[in-house]
């Protein structure tokens, strides 16, 4: 968010941070359940995700079966890595 000028990045800043408040309030203790468990993208993650994108385009552009099934098959393993 640097490449953003700050009258931009506060405001979200401060609703992101009210929202993990609301959501995670801090305690002593935590039992880990399906409401306070995040899986957010890293920045390979994301990287991961634009590459996939763009072998999606390359097949079709292409019309290159592989590359479809290649794109696929990535996809699902991705998926299945943080399921």
């Amino acid at each position: 968010m640097r490449f953003l000028p700050k009258a931009l990045t506060v405001p979200a800043t401060s609703a992101l941070s009210r929202w993990f408040a609301s959501r995670a309030p801090k305690s002593d203790s935590a039992t880990l359940n399906l409401r306070n468990v995040y899986i957010f993208f890293s920045r390979e993650g994301t990287l991961y995700a634009v590459l996939l994108i763009i072998t999606f385009i390359a097949g079709i552009n292409y019309g290159n079966n592989l590359v479809l099934g290649l794109c696929f098959y990535l996809v699902s393993v991705w998926l299945i890595s943080f399921m």
